[in-house]
């Protein structure tokens, strides 16, 4: 089976579920949705976690989930306290209401922050690998649409 193939398999029940898809309609790292955000995460969390041997499978799901929150965090403020440190909770609150959770997908969810919440350490390879992920996500697509929207220039002649 090829890795598209067998990453579509695992996502498939997470990504396609009425209450997930839900977090297409909220903007993330301002110019991609958070519903793009999760699956590039998972994507990057699954080819890394597959290399290294590790569970790529509770990784990925974890990784789809680890910003599984629906309110605008721009303006709203649903629960108290940094963003960084209460969104990956909510998230967790979230994964728990609608699908089957396990500890390692639990630990991605809830340690993706680290290092901006310092006390956010993660317990497992897979979750560190999902930091990296994330943070490796967020550069990427700021990245690559500030370069789409940036002014062209001609060389000199």
């Amino acid at each position: 089976m090829n890795d598209r193939k067998e990453f579509n398999e695992i996502i498939h029940d997470i990504a396609y579920h009425p209450e997930f898809r839900k977090l297409a309609a909220y903007k993330h790292h301002i110019f991609c949705n958070r519903y793009q955000h999760c699956i590039n995460v998972a994507w990057y969390t699954y080819c890394m976690c597959k290399e290294a041997g590790l569970d790529y499978v509770s990784a990925t799901k974890g990784a789809l989930l680890h910003d599984f929150f629906l309110y605008n965090y721009h303006t709203e403020q649903p629960v108290k306290g940094r963003h960084t440190c209460v969104h990956p909770q909510q998230a967790l609150v979230n994964a728990r209401k609608y699908f089957d959770v396990n500890p390692l997908m639990e630990d991605c969810i809830v340690h993706h922050m680290w290092p901006s919440d310092p006390l956010a350490v993660p317990q497992s390879r897979e979750a560190y690998i999902v930091t990296i992920a994330d943070k490796y996500s967020a550069a990427a697509e700021f990245g690559v649409n500030f370069v789409k929207r940036s002014v062209s220039f001609a060389m000199p002649r």
